[in-house]
C-alpha cells in the first residue's frame, strides 16, 4: 500500500507518519517538503491515499496547489490534515477539492477519515477491475445466452426486462413480444414470490429457491454492467432442481438414519467387502478392539494391529480359503469366539463374533458382510480375573510389608541421627545400621578429599574390621583414585565390583591393591555413591565373601540411606560454616559499635577544640611578642613567658590529640623510633608514680623491657607512642594494688610489628574485656574519664594498626598494639624560616571572635603592616571593594574559617572571583583537626590557631611570593 504525504511546515509531520502507518498497517508513507518532488512522485506512480499536512494558514496556498497537483495527476483519494481556524478556510480546502479534512488535534478522527478513505480507494479499484471483467464475460455470454437450458432473463435496474432466452419463454408461456419492456414482476406474477424482485441487489449475487406447478425452482441473480453503456443489468437464472433437491433428501434422510443406527449399536459392528477388508466400523467396535478408526479402515481382520486366537488359546485367523469364499459369496460367518489384545487398554478381551450378509449379491453390485460382536470377556474368563487378582493382591501384602520393615528401620536411624553431635558419631551409626540389615563380611564409608585424587576411609562397621583392615578399608586410610579406578572413579550410580575383574591395562599399583582386597576374603564389593558437595564424592561399600544379589527394595533402602546421610552431612557442613560466619559477624559488629562511639566522642571533641584554640590566640601570640621584647634569658621575666608558651603549646598539643577520636588518618611530624630509648624514656617519665605508690603501699614494683633483635624500624610519631604506653603503664599500676610487674617488649609478629604492656594485676573478666575500649567506660570510679585506652585505641587506628587485649581474673592483663610492618605514614614538610620581606603589606583581617581579632591585628601592625579589621564577611566585601577602585589594592586577606553571617571558604571564593590573584589565608581552630583534602581550593595558606608569630610572618612571605 503506497501513501504520498506533502508537508506545508506541519509540525507534528513524523506523528503523522506513524498514526498513518498503523491505521493502514502498511509500510511508512514517503513525506515530500517541496511541490516539485511531490508532482513528480505522483507523476510516476499511483497511490491509494495522499494526505496534504499544513501547518498553519500562513502556508494555506502551498497546501491548496498540493491538492490541485493531486488532483491533476492522481484517482487517490486527498485527506486534508491541517491547524486550520475557522470553518471557512477548511471549506475551502474541500471545494478545492480534498475529500477529508481533519484538524491537527483530532486523532481519532483521522483514524476513521484514513480508513474510510482507504477503503473507499480500494472499493473503486475493485470496481473498475469488476467492470473489465464483465464487459469481456458480456460479449462471451450473450454468444451462449440463447442456447442455454435454464430459463434466463436480463433487467435493468427498474426491473424491467431487456433480453430473455427462449427457455425464459416457455416457462412464463409468453412471447417475446408480451413482455418485452415489461417488468419481471408483472410478467412473473403469480409464479414466484414477490419477494427481492422489484428491487434487485445492486452487486454479488442471490439465491431464491420456490416451487411452481409441483417442482423445484431455483432462481439465481446477478448484478452486471452493460458493456455498451455501462448501466448496471440483472440477470436472472431459473434452474429446475426437483430431480436433485428429492434425491438428495431421501438419500440424506437414508444416510442419517443408517448413521445413527450404527453409531448407536452398543455391540461392535464391521463392514467387510469380498476381499474381507474392512469398509466400515462404529465406536463400539473401536471401543473394544482398541483400534483407532483410521487403523481399522481398509485393512482385513487379520492385518489389525491385535492378537486374535480361538477359544483353546490357538491363533485363529480368517485368512483361510474357507472364510473367503464365505466373503465372496456374501454367506457371512458361523459364531465364533475369538480373544483380541485391546491395544488401548493393554486387556485381553474376549469377544463373541457373528457375520451375515447385508444384502444379496447382484450381478451389478458387490456383496457386503456384516460382522457383528459382543464382549464376553466377563463371563469367559471371571475365574482366571479372580486367580489373578488373588495372586498380586498376594505379592502386593508382601512387597508392602518389605517396605514396611524398611521405612520403619529407616525412622529409626533418622530418629537416631539428628541425636548425634560428631560426624565419627554419625558415621558410626549408619554403619552400625547397615550391619544389622545385610549379611555382608565389612562395610566401611569413603569420602574423597577436596583435591579429588584421593579418598580416605572415614568410618567402618564394627563386623568384620579385622577383614577390613587387611583390604585396607580402615579409619583414615586413604587411596590414590588411580588405584581403584572402577571403585573409586565410576559414575554415580550404584554397582557392584568383582575383585577378580581386573582390566587388562591395569597398572601396577592397581594389580597389588586388588589382590591386597582378594587376600582379605572379599570377593564382590557393593558401592553405592553419594554426593557430598558439587566437587565432592562419597561412597558406602559392603564387601562380601561371596557372590550375593541384592533385592530392589535393599538397593532402595540404601540409596535412601546414603541420600538421607549426604544430607545431614552437607548440613553439618553448612552448622559449621554458619558458626564461623556468626562469630565473624559478631567480632565486626562489635569493631562497628567502637567505630561509632569513637565517632561520637570526636564529635564533641572537636567542638572543645575550636573553643580552646580560640582562647589560645591572645595568650600564644602575647607571650611570644614579649619573649621577643625580653631576649634575656636569665631573666625573670623571660622565665615566666617563656613557661606560658610552653603552657599554651602543651594546650594546643592536647586539643591535636583529641582527633584521634574522629580521625583514621596519620598526620604529624614522624620519624624512625628506637624502641629502646622509647622504652627507656616512657620508664623515666612514669618512674615518679610508681616508685613513690610502691613506697607509699610498701609493694614491689618491677618494670622491665624485652625487645627483639630482628624488630624493623617504625615511622611513627614519637609523641603519639610515648603518651599511650604512659597510659598503659598508668592502668597497669592501678591493676595492681598488692604489687607485681610490667613488662614492656617489642617484637614482630607475620607483618606487624607488636608493641606490648603485660601486667601481673588483677586483671578483667569477659564484660569488662569487651567494654574497656568503649569511651567513658571506666572501672575506676570518679577518679576515672575512660578516655585513656580509646584514645590509644584511636591512636593505633590512625596509623593502620589495631589493638588486641588478652586478659582473664586473677591473670593480668597484655594489651598488643599491632602496627603494621611497612608502616610509612606522610610527613608534611618542615616549617622553614620566614623569608624577609622588602616592604610592609596591606592585609585585610576578617574574624568574628573578639578574643582573636585585635591580638592577630596588633602583632601584623607591631611587624609595620597596615591592616584592616571587620567582624563580617559583609563588611570585607565592601572595604575589598572599595580598596580595589581606589587602585589600592589589599596584598593579603586573612579570614576565620567559620563566622556568623558566612563560611571562611566561601569568602575565600568570593575573594579569588574578584581578584584572583590575592593570597588568602585560612586562620581556623579546626586546622589541627583537619586533612589535607579538607583544605579548600581557594585558600593559599591554612594557619592553625593559635598560630605563632613565625608561623604568621612565614605565611605572609609565602602568600606574596606566590603571588
Amino acid at each position: 500500500m503506497l501513501m504520498y504525504v506533502f508537508n506545508a511546515n506541519f509540525s507534528q509531520i513524523d506523528s503523522l507518519c506513524s498514526m498513518l502507518q498503523h491505521f493502514s498497517q502498511s509500510t511508512c508513507p514517503e513525506v515530500y517538503d517541496a511541490l516539485d518532488d511531490f508532482h513528480q512522485a505522483l507523476a510516476a506512480t499511483p497511490a491509494e491515499l495522499i494526505v496534504i499536512a499544513i501547518g498553519s494558514e500562513q502556508h494555506h496556498n502551498q497546501g491548496i496547489h498540493a491538492i490541485h497537483t493531486a488532483q491533476k495527476l492522481q484517482q487517490a483519494p486527498i485527506l486534508c490534515v491541517g491547524g486550520a481556524t475557522s470553518s471557512a478556510v477548511a471549506l475551502q480546502y474541500i471545494r478545492a477539492g480534498a475529500d477529508d479534512y481533519v484538524e491537527s488535534g483530532d486523532f481519532s478522527l483521522l483514524a476513521h477519515s484514513t480508513l474510510h478513505l482507504l477503503e473507499q480507494s480500494r472499493e473503486s479499484r475493485t470496481q473498475s477491475s469488476i467492470a473489465i471483467a464483465l464487459a469481456n464475460a458480456g460479449r462471451q455470454w450473450r454468444a451462449t445466452f440463447d442456447a442455454m437450458q435454464d430459463a434466463i432473463c436480463i433487467t435493468d435496474e427498474k426491473g424491467i426486462i431487456l433480453r430473455a432466452n427462449k427457455a425464459f419463454q416457455l416457462f412464463i408461456d409468453m412471447p417475446w413480444t408480451d413482455f418485452i419492456d415489461r417488468t419481471f414482476a408483472g410478467v412473473t406474477h403469480g409464479k414466484i414470490p414477490p419477494t427481492d424482485t422489484e428491487t434487485p441487489p445492486d452487486t454479488g449475487r442471490n439465491e431464491q429457491y420456490f416451487r411452481y406447478h409441483g417442482l423445484w425452482y431455483r432462481m439465481t441473480i446477478a448484478a452486471t454492467p452493460n458493456p455498451e453503456n455501462q448501466q448496471p443489468e440483472y440477470i436472472r437464472i431459473l434452474s429446475d432442481i426437483t430431480y436433485s433437491r428429492l434425491l438428495e433428501d431421501a438419500l440424506q434422510t437414508a444416510e442419517d438414519r443408517n448413521t445413527r443406527f450404527f453409531d448407536q449399536l452398543p455391540l461392535g459392528a464391521l463392514y467387510l467387502d469380498t476381499a474381507g477388508q474392512v469398509t466400515a466400523c462404529n465406536p463400539a467396535a473401536e471401543r473394544i478392539i482398541g483400534v483407532e478408526h483410521h487403523d481399522i479402515i481398509g485393512s482385513k481382520i487379520d492385518d489389525l494391529p491385535c492378537t486374535a486366537c480361538d477359544a483353546t488359546m490357538q491363533p485363529y485367523r480368517f485368512d483361510t480359503p474357507e472364510y473367503r469364499q464365505l466373503f465372496e459369496q456374501g454367506i457371512g460367518v458361523p459364531d465364533t469366539t475369538i480373544g483380541f489384545s485391546n491395544l488401548r487398554s493393554d486387556r485381553f478381551t474376549w469377544i463373541k463374533l457373528t457375520g451375515f450378509p447385508l444384502q444379496q449379491a447382484r450381478s451389478h453390485s458387490n456383496p457386503v458382510t456384516v460382522i457383528i460382536f459382543e464382549d464376553v470377556t466377563a463371563e469367559f474368563s471371571a475365574r482366571g480375573e479372580l486367580e489373578s487378582a488373588i495372586t498380586r493382591l498376594q505379592q502386593t501384602q508382601q512387597q508392602l510389608q518389605r517396605h514396611s520393615d524398611w521405612i520403619r528401620v529407616m525412622n529409626r536411624f533418622t530418629r537416631e541421627a539428628a541425636e548425634q553431635h560428631s560426624l565419627d558419631a554419625l558415621l558410626q551409626l549408619a554403619c552400625a545400621y547397615i550391619d544389622r540389615q545385610f549379611q555382608h563380611c565389612c562395610s566401611s564409608m569413603v569420602f574423597q578429599e577436596p583435591d579429588g585424587d584421593r579418598f580416605t576411609v572415614q568410618a567402618a562397621g564394627h563386623r568384620g574390621q579385622e577383614i577390613a583392615a587387611r583390604a585396607g578399608f580402615y579409619p583414615r586410610n586413604s587411596f590414590s583414585a588411580d588405584s581403584m579406578p572402577q571403585l573409586l572413579k565410576g559414575d554415580r550410580t550404584p554397582g557392584i565390583l568383582q575383585t577378580s575383574a581386573i582390566d587388562e591395562a591395569a597398572t601396577p599399583e592397581m594389580h597389588q591393591v586388588m589382590a591386597q582386597i582378594r587376600e582379605s576374603g572379599i570377593v564382590q564389593i557393593v558401592r553405592i555413591p553419594f554426593q557430598l558437595t558439587n566437587e565432592r564424592m562419597g561412597l558406602l561399600l559392603l564387601g562380601y565373601a561371596h557372590n550375593s544379589e541384592l533385592s530392589h527394595d535393599a538397593w532402595h533402602f540404601l540409596y535412601n540411606l546414603t541420600e538421607y546421610l549426604a544430607v545431614l552431612l552437607r548440613n553439618w557442613s553448612l552448622y559449621t560454616e554458619l558458626e564461623q560466619a556468626y562469630t565473624r559477624m559478631s567480632r565486626t559488629l562489635e569493631h562497628l559499635d567502637q567505630q561509632r562511639r569513637m565517632e561520637a566522642l570526636g564529635q564533641l571533641a572537636s567542638g572543645i577544640a575550636h573553643d580552646i584554640n580560640n582562647a589560645l590566640v591572645p595568650i600564644s601570640l602575647y607571650s611570644n611578642a614579649l619573649l621577643e621584647e625580653n631576649p634575656d634569658p636569665d631573666s625573670k621575666m623571660h622565665r615566666y613567658l617563656g613557661a606560658i608558651r610552653n603552657a599554651a603549646s602543651d594546650i594546643e598539643h592536647v586539643t591535636a590529640r583529641m582527633r584521634s577520636f574522629y580521625q583514621h588518618e596519620s598526620e604529624g611530624e614522624t620519624s624512625d623510633i628506637g624502641i629502646d630509648d622509647l622504652f627507656a624514656e616512657v620508664i623515666d617519665l612514669t618512674r615518679p608514680l610508681w616508685r613513690s605508690t610502691a613506697r607509699r603501699q610498701h609493694i614491689q614494683v618491677d618494670i622491665t623491657t624485652e625487645i627483639a633483635d630482628d624488630l624493623p624500624p617504625l615511622k611513627i610519631n614519637r609523641s603519639d607512642l610515648r603518651e599511650s604506653l604512659t597510659n598503659l603503664i598508668i592502668n597497669s599500676m592501678d591493676a595492681m594494688p598488692t604489687g607485681g610487674s610490667i613488662l614492656l617488649r617489642a617484637r614482630t609478629t607475620r607483618d606487624r610489628v607488636a608493641v606490648e604492656v603485660q601486667d601481673t594485676g588483677i586483671g578483667m573478666d569477659e564484660a569488662t574485656r569487651q567494654r574497656c575500649l568503649e569511651p567513658f567506660f571506666t572501672t575506676k570510679g570518679v577518679e576515672g574519664s575512660g578516655l585513656g585506652l580509646p584514645g590509644v585505641f584511636g591512636m593505633v587506628q590512625r596509623y593502620g594498626g589495631t589493638v588486641s587485649i588478652e586478659s582473664s581474673p586473677g591473670r593480668g592483663t597484655t594489651i598488643s598494639l599491632l602496627f603494621p610492618s611497612t608502616l610509612t605514614p606522610d610527613t608534611p614538610p618542615v616549617t622553614a624560616e620566614a623569608p624577609p620581606l622588602d616592604h610592609p603589606l596591606q592585609i585585610l583581617l576578617v574574624d568574628d571572635d573578639d578574643r582573636v581579632l585585635p591580638v592577630i591585628r596588633e602583632m601584623l601592625q607591631l611587624d609595620g603592616h597596615t591592616v584592616d579589621s571587620c567582624r563580617t564577611v559583609e563588611q570585607a566585601y565592601k572595604l575589598f571593594r572599595q580598596r580595589q577602585k581606589n587602585r589600592t589594592p589589599y596584598d593579603v586577606v586573612c579570614t576565620d574559617y567559620a563566622m556568623g553571617d558566612a563560611s571562611g571558604p566561601g569568602f575565600a571564593a568570593g575573594i579569588k572571583k574578584l581578584a584572583p590573584d590575592t593570597p588568602v589565608i585560612l586562620l581556623t581552630g579546626w586546622g589541627v583537626l583537619m586533612s589535607a583534602a579538607d583544605i579548600p581550593a581557594d585558600v593559599d595558606q591554612l594557619l592553625n590557631k593559635p598560630p605563632s608569630i613565625g608561623d604568621l610572618r612565614f605565611a605572609l612571605a609565602k602568600s606574596v611570593q606566590r603571588g
